[in-house]
């Protein structure tokens, strides 16, 4: 596997893949951690992007943070839900479309030192970032997908893809696809 530090887009893809072909399992470093995998739509090209991430529960919502391994700046997927909250998040085997609502003040305040309590590597990301790290909730959208009037079809799977260009134009039909975002491969 390969070192996040020295190349975190390729580490993300090589544990979104294994994530994928293995029911939502990974190995190595991040074995027995929970992950999730979250596809937003980046703010700049309206292309789907997936972020593997570690995630915590509240009843039927899921909770992440905007860590970054604790730099100052806010990670790309977090912008991409800023500009719009709606998402797909993939646990285990399972795809739901999502909101993303993050949370304010108080509430990000409690429920982030509840995360600290079961993962202390959030709070050293905190104490390095110079920054409030943002909490987000995932929580289903009512009927699994986006409303009607943003509907765009991903169209039907070709021969030629791979399981996992099917994967995402399925995602993408998922979600919706809002904003003129497409589903051409990236």
């Amino acid at each position: 596997m390969s070192d996040w530090r020295s190349d975190p887009n390729g580490f993300n893809e090589i544990v979104i893949h294994e994530f994928r072909a293995n029911g939502g399992v990974v190995g190595g470093e991040l074995a027995g951690i929970p992950l999730l995998l979250l596809t937003t739509i980046d703010a700049r090209s309206g292309q789907p992007r997936t972020t593997p991430l570690v995630y915590h529960r509240r009843g039927n919502r899921y909770l992440v943070i905007a860590s970054n391994g604790g730099a100052a700046r806010d990670p790309a997927w977090f912008r991409n839900l800023e500009r719009d909250p709606v998402v797909a998040v993939e646990v285990g085997v399972e795809t739901f479309a999502a909101t993303a609502t993050i949370l304010e003040a108080s509430e990000r305040d409690a429920v982030f030192a509840s995360i600290v309590a079961e993962s202390p590597s959030a709070g050293a990301f905190q104490a390095t970032a110079g920054r409030t790290i943002p909490v987000i909730e995932l929580g289903p959208r009512s009927n699994g997908a986006a409303p009607e009037s943003n509907r765009q079809s991903a169209g039907p799977p070709t021969a030629s893809e791979s399981p996992d260009r099917q994967r995402a134009r399925a995602l993408c039909a998922g979600l919706g696809v809002l904003a003129g975002a497409s589903c051409a491969a990236r």
